[in-house]
């Protein structure tokens, strides 16, 4: 097989793994919001990058890092300020971003791959860091389960056993950072909320508890970035669009036969 697809198909994978585990964990929790903001903050560390000179990864996660401690004590102050501050960090850093790659050379730089991400670049430095990182946050959520249930279901409940929500949080916005960090590379940092927020949706009402959203979200988001990877090869298209076209496609149907279903029932 020729080595740029096996590392596109290993990557992709990888992604697959991070968003099944994460994105269940952002949904229930209600932080898809939070999740795209830090996507789209991301990119002011992206252009710092650009204009010091460093990897563009490492300044996506320096700046999705400092606004997950930011938000997180926002997030603990009421939903009001919360939106308010994530629409500001959003802008601000979008702007920052912006200014920064016209100083580092302007647009005539290749965007597109911190952007809407390209598989087919991956190098072997890159596959290492997903993998790490993803099996960072995997061990990070097998630690941290019993805590995460006891915040998400019950938060009064989980203060009386001792349990501190505001770290509970924070821990899922810092999950959150790494999952972007880790699906710029595939679907870039348009995209990646698509493949955080799609396979839990499509597989919620299958699901029994949140352990069984990830496998199954795990599975989606595999099913997804194989075809995706598949169908970018063949038409020679970008990866990342194909990739969250192909996830949308089984979820679109299934809000459509769903409506279809209601109506026949109330009829």
């Amino acid at each position: 097989m020729d080595p740029v697809l096996l590392n596109a198909l290993a990557a992709g994978i990888v992604s697959a793994l991070m968003a099944g585990l994460v994105g269940p964990v952002v949904v229930t929790f209600r932080m898809s919001l939070l999740a795209g903001g830090l996507s789209h903050i991301a990119y002011g560390g992206v252009g710092l990058a650009y204009l010091l000179g460093f990897s563009p990864s490492l300044g996506a996660l320096m700046a999705t890092l400092g606004a997950s401690v930011a938000l997180s004590r926002l997030d603990a102050r009421g939903q009001e300020r919360l939106d308010a501050a994530v629409s500001s960090l959003w802008s601000l850093a979008m702007a920052l971003g912006v200014i920064f790659v016209s100083m580092a050379g302007g647009y005539g730089m290749d965007l597109s791959s911190p952007l809407f991400g390209n598989l087919l670049t991956v190098s072997d430095l890159d596959l290492w860091v997903m993998g790490v990182l993803t099996l960072f946050c995997g061990l990070v959520l097998w630690r941290v389960y019993p805590d995460l249930m006891a915040v998400a279901y019950d938060e009064e409940f989980a203060q009386v056993r001792g349990i501190r929500p505001l770290w509970v949080r924070l821990t899922v916005l810092v999950l959150a950072s790494l999952a972007v960090v880790v699906l710029m590379r595939s679907v870039g940092l348009i995209l990646c909320m698509a493949l955080l927020a799609i396979p839990p949706y499509g597989v919620e009402r299958m699901s029994r508890s949140l352990k069984g959203m990830m496998g199954l979200s795990c599975l989606y988001g595999l099913a997804c970035v194989l075809a995706g990877i598949w169908g970018s090869w063949v038409l020679d298209l970008p990866s990342g669009p194909c990739i969250v076209l192909v996830a949308c496609v089984p979820f679109g149907l299934g809000a459509v036969l769903g409506t279809l279903r209601r109506r026949r029932s109330g009829s």
